[in-house]
């Protein structure tokens, strides 16, 4: 029996627009299917209708009491009264490329911090769903870039028809120009169109999003990027997911 298991310290964690993974002593997530019953006269037994899905994300680390804007508080805090999502994206096994991620638009429910006598100062987080839960492929590690490039191909051994979601996290920008990240798809490896392009990042801006698409996915996927400007560096991970 061929097994891959992996240890918890290679787990890797993106949350918006910050690479969490240095903060974090443990996460756990879990995803839900809703089940109607569908059980008639006649049945022996209880049938179910699969309906919606949803997914849990917790979170366990240290605190750090850094407060500027993109520090692990601040970011924590500000998200607990965001009316807007947060982008996650997280890897068990890490984020290089081909590694299998879970990706989701969520929103934090509770926030909790603990400061014991006899240990360090620790917190925990906790995150619904918000739209559909995702688990993808990891296009691109968490990589500081300085020059337009295509990644490296992902073969998925077939195309799909239900569509595809991808993810895109900036974590730190001092480029003086602007980013056009895209997820192309190819049906052969070698000619490729463009499938997702996420929305252009400007100088100096971290951020985080997720788009979707529906229909027809090919059987490769790759992450491609355009840089502008001359000086400085952008940190990104690009993730996709077929749905």
């Amino acid at each position: 029996m061929n097994v891959a298991f992996v240890h918890g310290r290679n787990s890797r964690l993106l949350l918006h627009a910050v690479a969490f993974s240095g903060y974090l002593k443990a996460f756990e997530r879990s995803t839900e299917v809703e089940m109607a019953d569908s059980t008639v006269f006649g049945d022996q037994g209880h049938r179910f209708i699969p309906g919606l899905e949803s997914g849990t994300l917790s979170l366990d680390g240290l605190l750090d009491t850094v407060t500027t804007a993109g520090s692990q508080d601040a970011t924590l805090d500000g998200a607990l009264q965001a009316s807007s999502t947060s982008v996650i994206t997280a890897g068990v096994a890490g984020l290089a490329l081909g590694a299998r991620v879970y990706m989701i638009e969520a929103r934090e429910t509770n926030y909790a911090i603990t400061a014991p006598v006899g240990d360090a100062v620790s917190f925990s987080s906790s995150w619904q769903s918000d739209g559909q839960v995702d688990h993808g492929l990891s296009l691109l590690d968490v990589t500081a870039i300085t020059v337009t490039a295509n990644g490296t191909s992902v073969d998925n051994g077939a195309l799909t028809t239900g569509g595809a979601a991808a993810t895109l996290h900036v974590t730190a920008n001092t480029r003086d120009g602007t980013l056009v990240v895209k997820v192309q798809h190819s049906v052969d490896n070698s000619v490729w169109v463009d499938l997702i392009t996420f929305t252009t990042v400007g100088a100096g801006t971290t951020t985080a999003e997720r788009v979707a698409v529906s229909g027809t996915v090919n059987r490769y996927l790759r992450h491609t990027r355009t840089v502008a400007g001359t000086t400085g560096s952008i940190t990104i991970q690009n993730s996709a997911a077929r749905r």
